[in-house]
């Protein structure tokens, strides 16, 4: 069906208007509509000799628009794969953080070398933590980002789960800005980090900051051993928890995706029957303080939005709730451990918990639990 509102569409006249009419206004009033066409798919976008001269006067308005229209371009375009590469770039390098912010954290038209010859260009700090945002930053990018020793720019990139980061680069990040609260304070919220270094972390931490992290995370030397724990277990806890029967191959892709991700360390502390750890590693999915996830699953409705924010499989939820149940009645009765009759005896109290209504989730949990002393 034809579209019959038709002000939204760049005629003839508007760009007779642009060549004569060099005003803010003007300018501002064509990008807005040739934009919102250039973007659009289908009949109702540009055909391809259109999209041309939509190029062409992109890079006229690149060239001689204001600040605001130049914005306005870099927003709406920021987005779309159609952007040429070298308008691309043109408003990666624009001295305003307004053109060059939404293209250097959004647009997928930046590829490794453009990034890596602007990173090594540019100084401006605002610029730098906009591709620290990306939502993907490749290890080259983020140990290029690293290397310029800004912190905010660190900080930002630590903070972002979408930046993959080198052991390496964890450890120049460590050396460099180990008294930066921000920083360390990250690393820790992020949900996968490697054992080494958060080893590095806690030995390099002054007094006052360790004192003040563990006012927000608990003992520190605690949580290092969990997490070490956490990541020997989490190979097994992967493999049984998906019930696999595929080929190794298969398997061994899986369970990297899931050591990337951290989604099945829940688990991985469920099959060690340790509710400690099983409340660590939720904080550390959730980016919230360990109290709070504590909280959080004494009462039913808020073990529900934590286990539902955390993206852990929906139809082991009431397993999950259970073990937890189980778990939690052993801890306040004094029955705790971590051999064979102990987890047999958690297996027994979330069994008799279920009220005989057993489910394969429940036994799925069961057998995780029974396997992890083998």
């Amino acid at each position: 069906m034809e579209n019959k509102d038709n002000s939204s569409l760049l005629s003839k006249d508007d760009i007779s208007r642009l060549l004569a009419d060099r005003s803010t206004k003007a300018q501002v009033d064509v990008a807005a509509k040739l934009t919102k066409q250039f973007a659009t798919d289908g009949p109702k976008g540009l055909n391809p000799q259109q999209q041309v001269i939509a190029q062409d006067i992109f890079r006229l308005l690149m060239t001689r628009g204001e600040m605001i229209v130049r914005a306005m371009l870099a927003m709406n375009l920021s987005q779309t794969d159609k952007l040429p590469p070298d308008i691309a770039r043109q408003m990666a390098h624009d001295a305003n953080i307004e053109v060059a912010g939404p293209v250097l954290q959004y647009s997928d038209v930046l590829n490794e070398e453009d990034l890596t010859e602007i990173i090594s260009s540019m100084v401006d700090s605002t610029k730098l933590q906009a591709i620290a945002r990306r939502d993907e930053v490749s290890e080259t990018i983020s140990d290029m980002l690293v290397s310029t020793n800004l912190e905010q720019v660190v900080a930002t990139l630590v903070q972002n789960e979408g930046a993959r980061i080198s052991e390496q680069t964890f450890a120049d990040i460590i050396q460099h800005h180990k008294n930066n609260p921000d920083v360390v304070e990250s690393i820790f919220q992020r949900s996968t980090v490697p054992v080494a270094v958060i080893d590095k972390v806690v030995a390099s931490l002054s007094q006052t900051m360790r004192k003040d992290l563990e006012k927000k995370y608990g003992d520190l030397a605690a949580m290092k051993a969990m997490r070490k724990a956490l990541d020997q277990s989490l190979e097994m806890a992967s493999m049984k928890m998906m019930g696999f029967a595929s080929s190794d191959k298969e398997l061994m892709r899986l369970i990297r995706q899931l050591e990337k991700n951290g989604k099945l360390s829940p688990f991985s502390a469920l099959a060690m029957c340790n509710l400690q750890l099983f409340e660590v590693s939720l904080s550390r999915i959730l980016r919230v303080p360990l109290k709070n996830v504590h909280i959080l699953l004494k009462d039913a409705s808020g073990f529900k939005i934590a286990y539902d924010r955390a993206q852990l499989p929906p139809h082991l939820f009431e397993a999950t709730m259970l073990a937890v149940r189980a778990l939690r009645e052993a801890e306040e009765e004094g029955v705790v451990g971590a051999d064979a009759d102990h987890i047999e005896h958690i297996i027994g109290r979330m069994r008799l918990l279920a009220q005989g209504k057993g489910t394969m989730e429940l036994e799925q949990l069961a057998v995780l639990m029974q396997h992890y002393l083998r």
